[in-house]
């Protein structure tokens, strides 16, 4: 193997553990509540965000303060987690992705645990800052919303998406 081809080889190594990187510490700032760190993880200019019931965004601060209105809430316990990572590199600057999401929520203050499953379709940008998030696109799989009561648990969603749970609840 010559050192072109190798060195082309340890680069595209390297885009898809940024791009992991990336994805993951979207997750981690969603769970600690990292409101900063959340928009980081955006490009800077005209993006496309698609979150279903949550919404639509164009632009990476709009998506951030929403996160802040509806998420940053200690009686909001959060769990981010993303696996079966699919990465394609469409170019040295450009790539995109598939994920597999399960999303856990307790809220302790309506007292009702809520799991959610699904997609997550990205497109990658290198920027002077590294890999950032273009476009987002959460495609919902599964839905459960459960009461949480001292004496019993009650199903008040089940099955596949077909409402919001706020829409359920």
């Amino acid at each position: 193997m010559d050192m072109d081809a190798l060195l082309q080889r340890l680069q595209q190594l390297e885009a898809r553990d940024a791009i992991r990187t990336l994805k993951h510490r979207y997750l981690a700032c969603c769970d600690a509540k990292d409101v900063v760190g959340f928009r980081a993880c955006f490009a800077d200019d005209t993006v496309d965000i698609d979150y279903g019931p949550v919404g639509q965004f164009d632009n990476a601060d709009d998506l951030a303060d929403l996160f802040r209105q509806m998420a940053c809430h200690s009686h909001m316990l959060e769990w981010h987690l993303a696996s079966n990572d699919e990465i394609e590199l469409l170019s040295p600057e450009q790539a995109r992705g598939r994920w597999s999401m399960h999303y856990q929520l307790i809220n302790t203050e309506e007292a009702v645990l809520t799991q959610l499953g699904g997609v997550y379709a990205d497109e990658y940008c290198l920027s002077a800052d590294g890999w950032k998030i273009r476009r987002s696109h959460f495609t919902q799989r599964s839905c459960l919303v459960l009461k949480l009561d001292e004496s019993a648990v009650k199903t008040l969603v089940g099955g596949p998406p077909q409402q919001s749970p706020t829409q359920q609840a």
